[in-house]
């Protein structure tokens, strides 16, 4: 009809990995549950994505593998530091996931972890991770959660789920930066973030007495009148 104007369709988002990845096995699995968490920052770091723009599932497996990781290294108490004001999105994009690829187990400890959480805050925040920052509380679900890992670990069950999502495609490895970087090149409002980023950066650097003079240099093409 006239007086419309057509508009093209909005690309689907991509979730692009390795077809080395496709095979079934406890190494496997490792792999291709990092090769998304990877992916998940290089969308951050060159998209410039936010958090609430990716696919939800994407982002409860990223944050589930972030919980399943850093209860490994240091477990509840260095997990819930490491959270910081972001805890509480965390803890339901975590749980979520966690559910979402049936690690019923562990999801029940950070289900269990963020009433703790909410009901505590000052015990919460004054964790630490380390000697002298850590609640028993915490250190009891870290006994829990080992014992899960060992009968179940979460990964081999997260990449099981990563199989089954609709937008996942399987790439070969020559092809798959190139497919990354399109991937993040989809965020609409990447320009604009990427030039406010730029002005932002320059506003600091003239901050800087030598970096002003610097501009200023630049700006007068180098006729800089003398003081005096």
């Amino acid at each position: 009809m006239f007086g419309k104007r057509k508009v093209p369709p909005v690309p689907a988002f991509a979730v692009p990995v390795s077809n080395g990845l496709v095979v079934d096995s406890n190494h496997i699995a490792i792999d291709l549950v990092a090769t998304v968490v990877d992916f998940v920052n290089y969308l951050f770091a060159h998209g410039l994505y936010r958090s609430e723009e990716l696919p939800l599932h994407l982002m409860q497996l990223y944050h589930a593998d972030f919980y399943v990781t850093q209860v490994n290294n240091g477990g509840h108490s260095q997990f819930i530091h490491n959270c910081g004001a972001r805890a509480q999105t965390i803890f339901i994009n975590a749980q979520a996931g966690l559910s979402a690829m049936g690690a019923i187990h562990q999801a029940d400890l950070i289900r269990e972890l963020a009433v703790w959480a909410a009901a505590n805050p000052d015990k919460a925040s004054a964790q630490t991770g380390f000697a002298g920052g850590r609640d028993p509380m915490l250190d009891r679900l870290d006994t829990l959660f080992a014992e899960v890992q060992a009968n179940d670990p979460a990964t081999r069950r997260a990449a099981a789920w990563i199989r089954t999502w609709p937008d996942v495609r399987f790439t070969e490895p020559a092809e798959l930066r190139a497919a990354w970087n399109q991937s993040a090149l989809t965020n609409p409002k990447r320009s604009h973030r990427l030039s406010k980023a730029r002005v932002k950066a320059f506003q600091q650097a003239l901050s800087d007495s030598v970096h002003l003079a610097i501009g200023l240099t630049d700006l007068c093409d180098g006729n800089i009148p003398r003081l005096g």
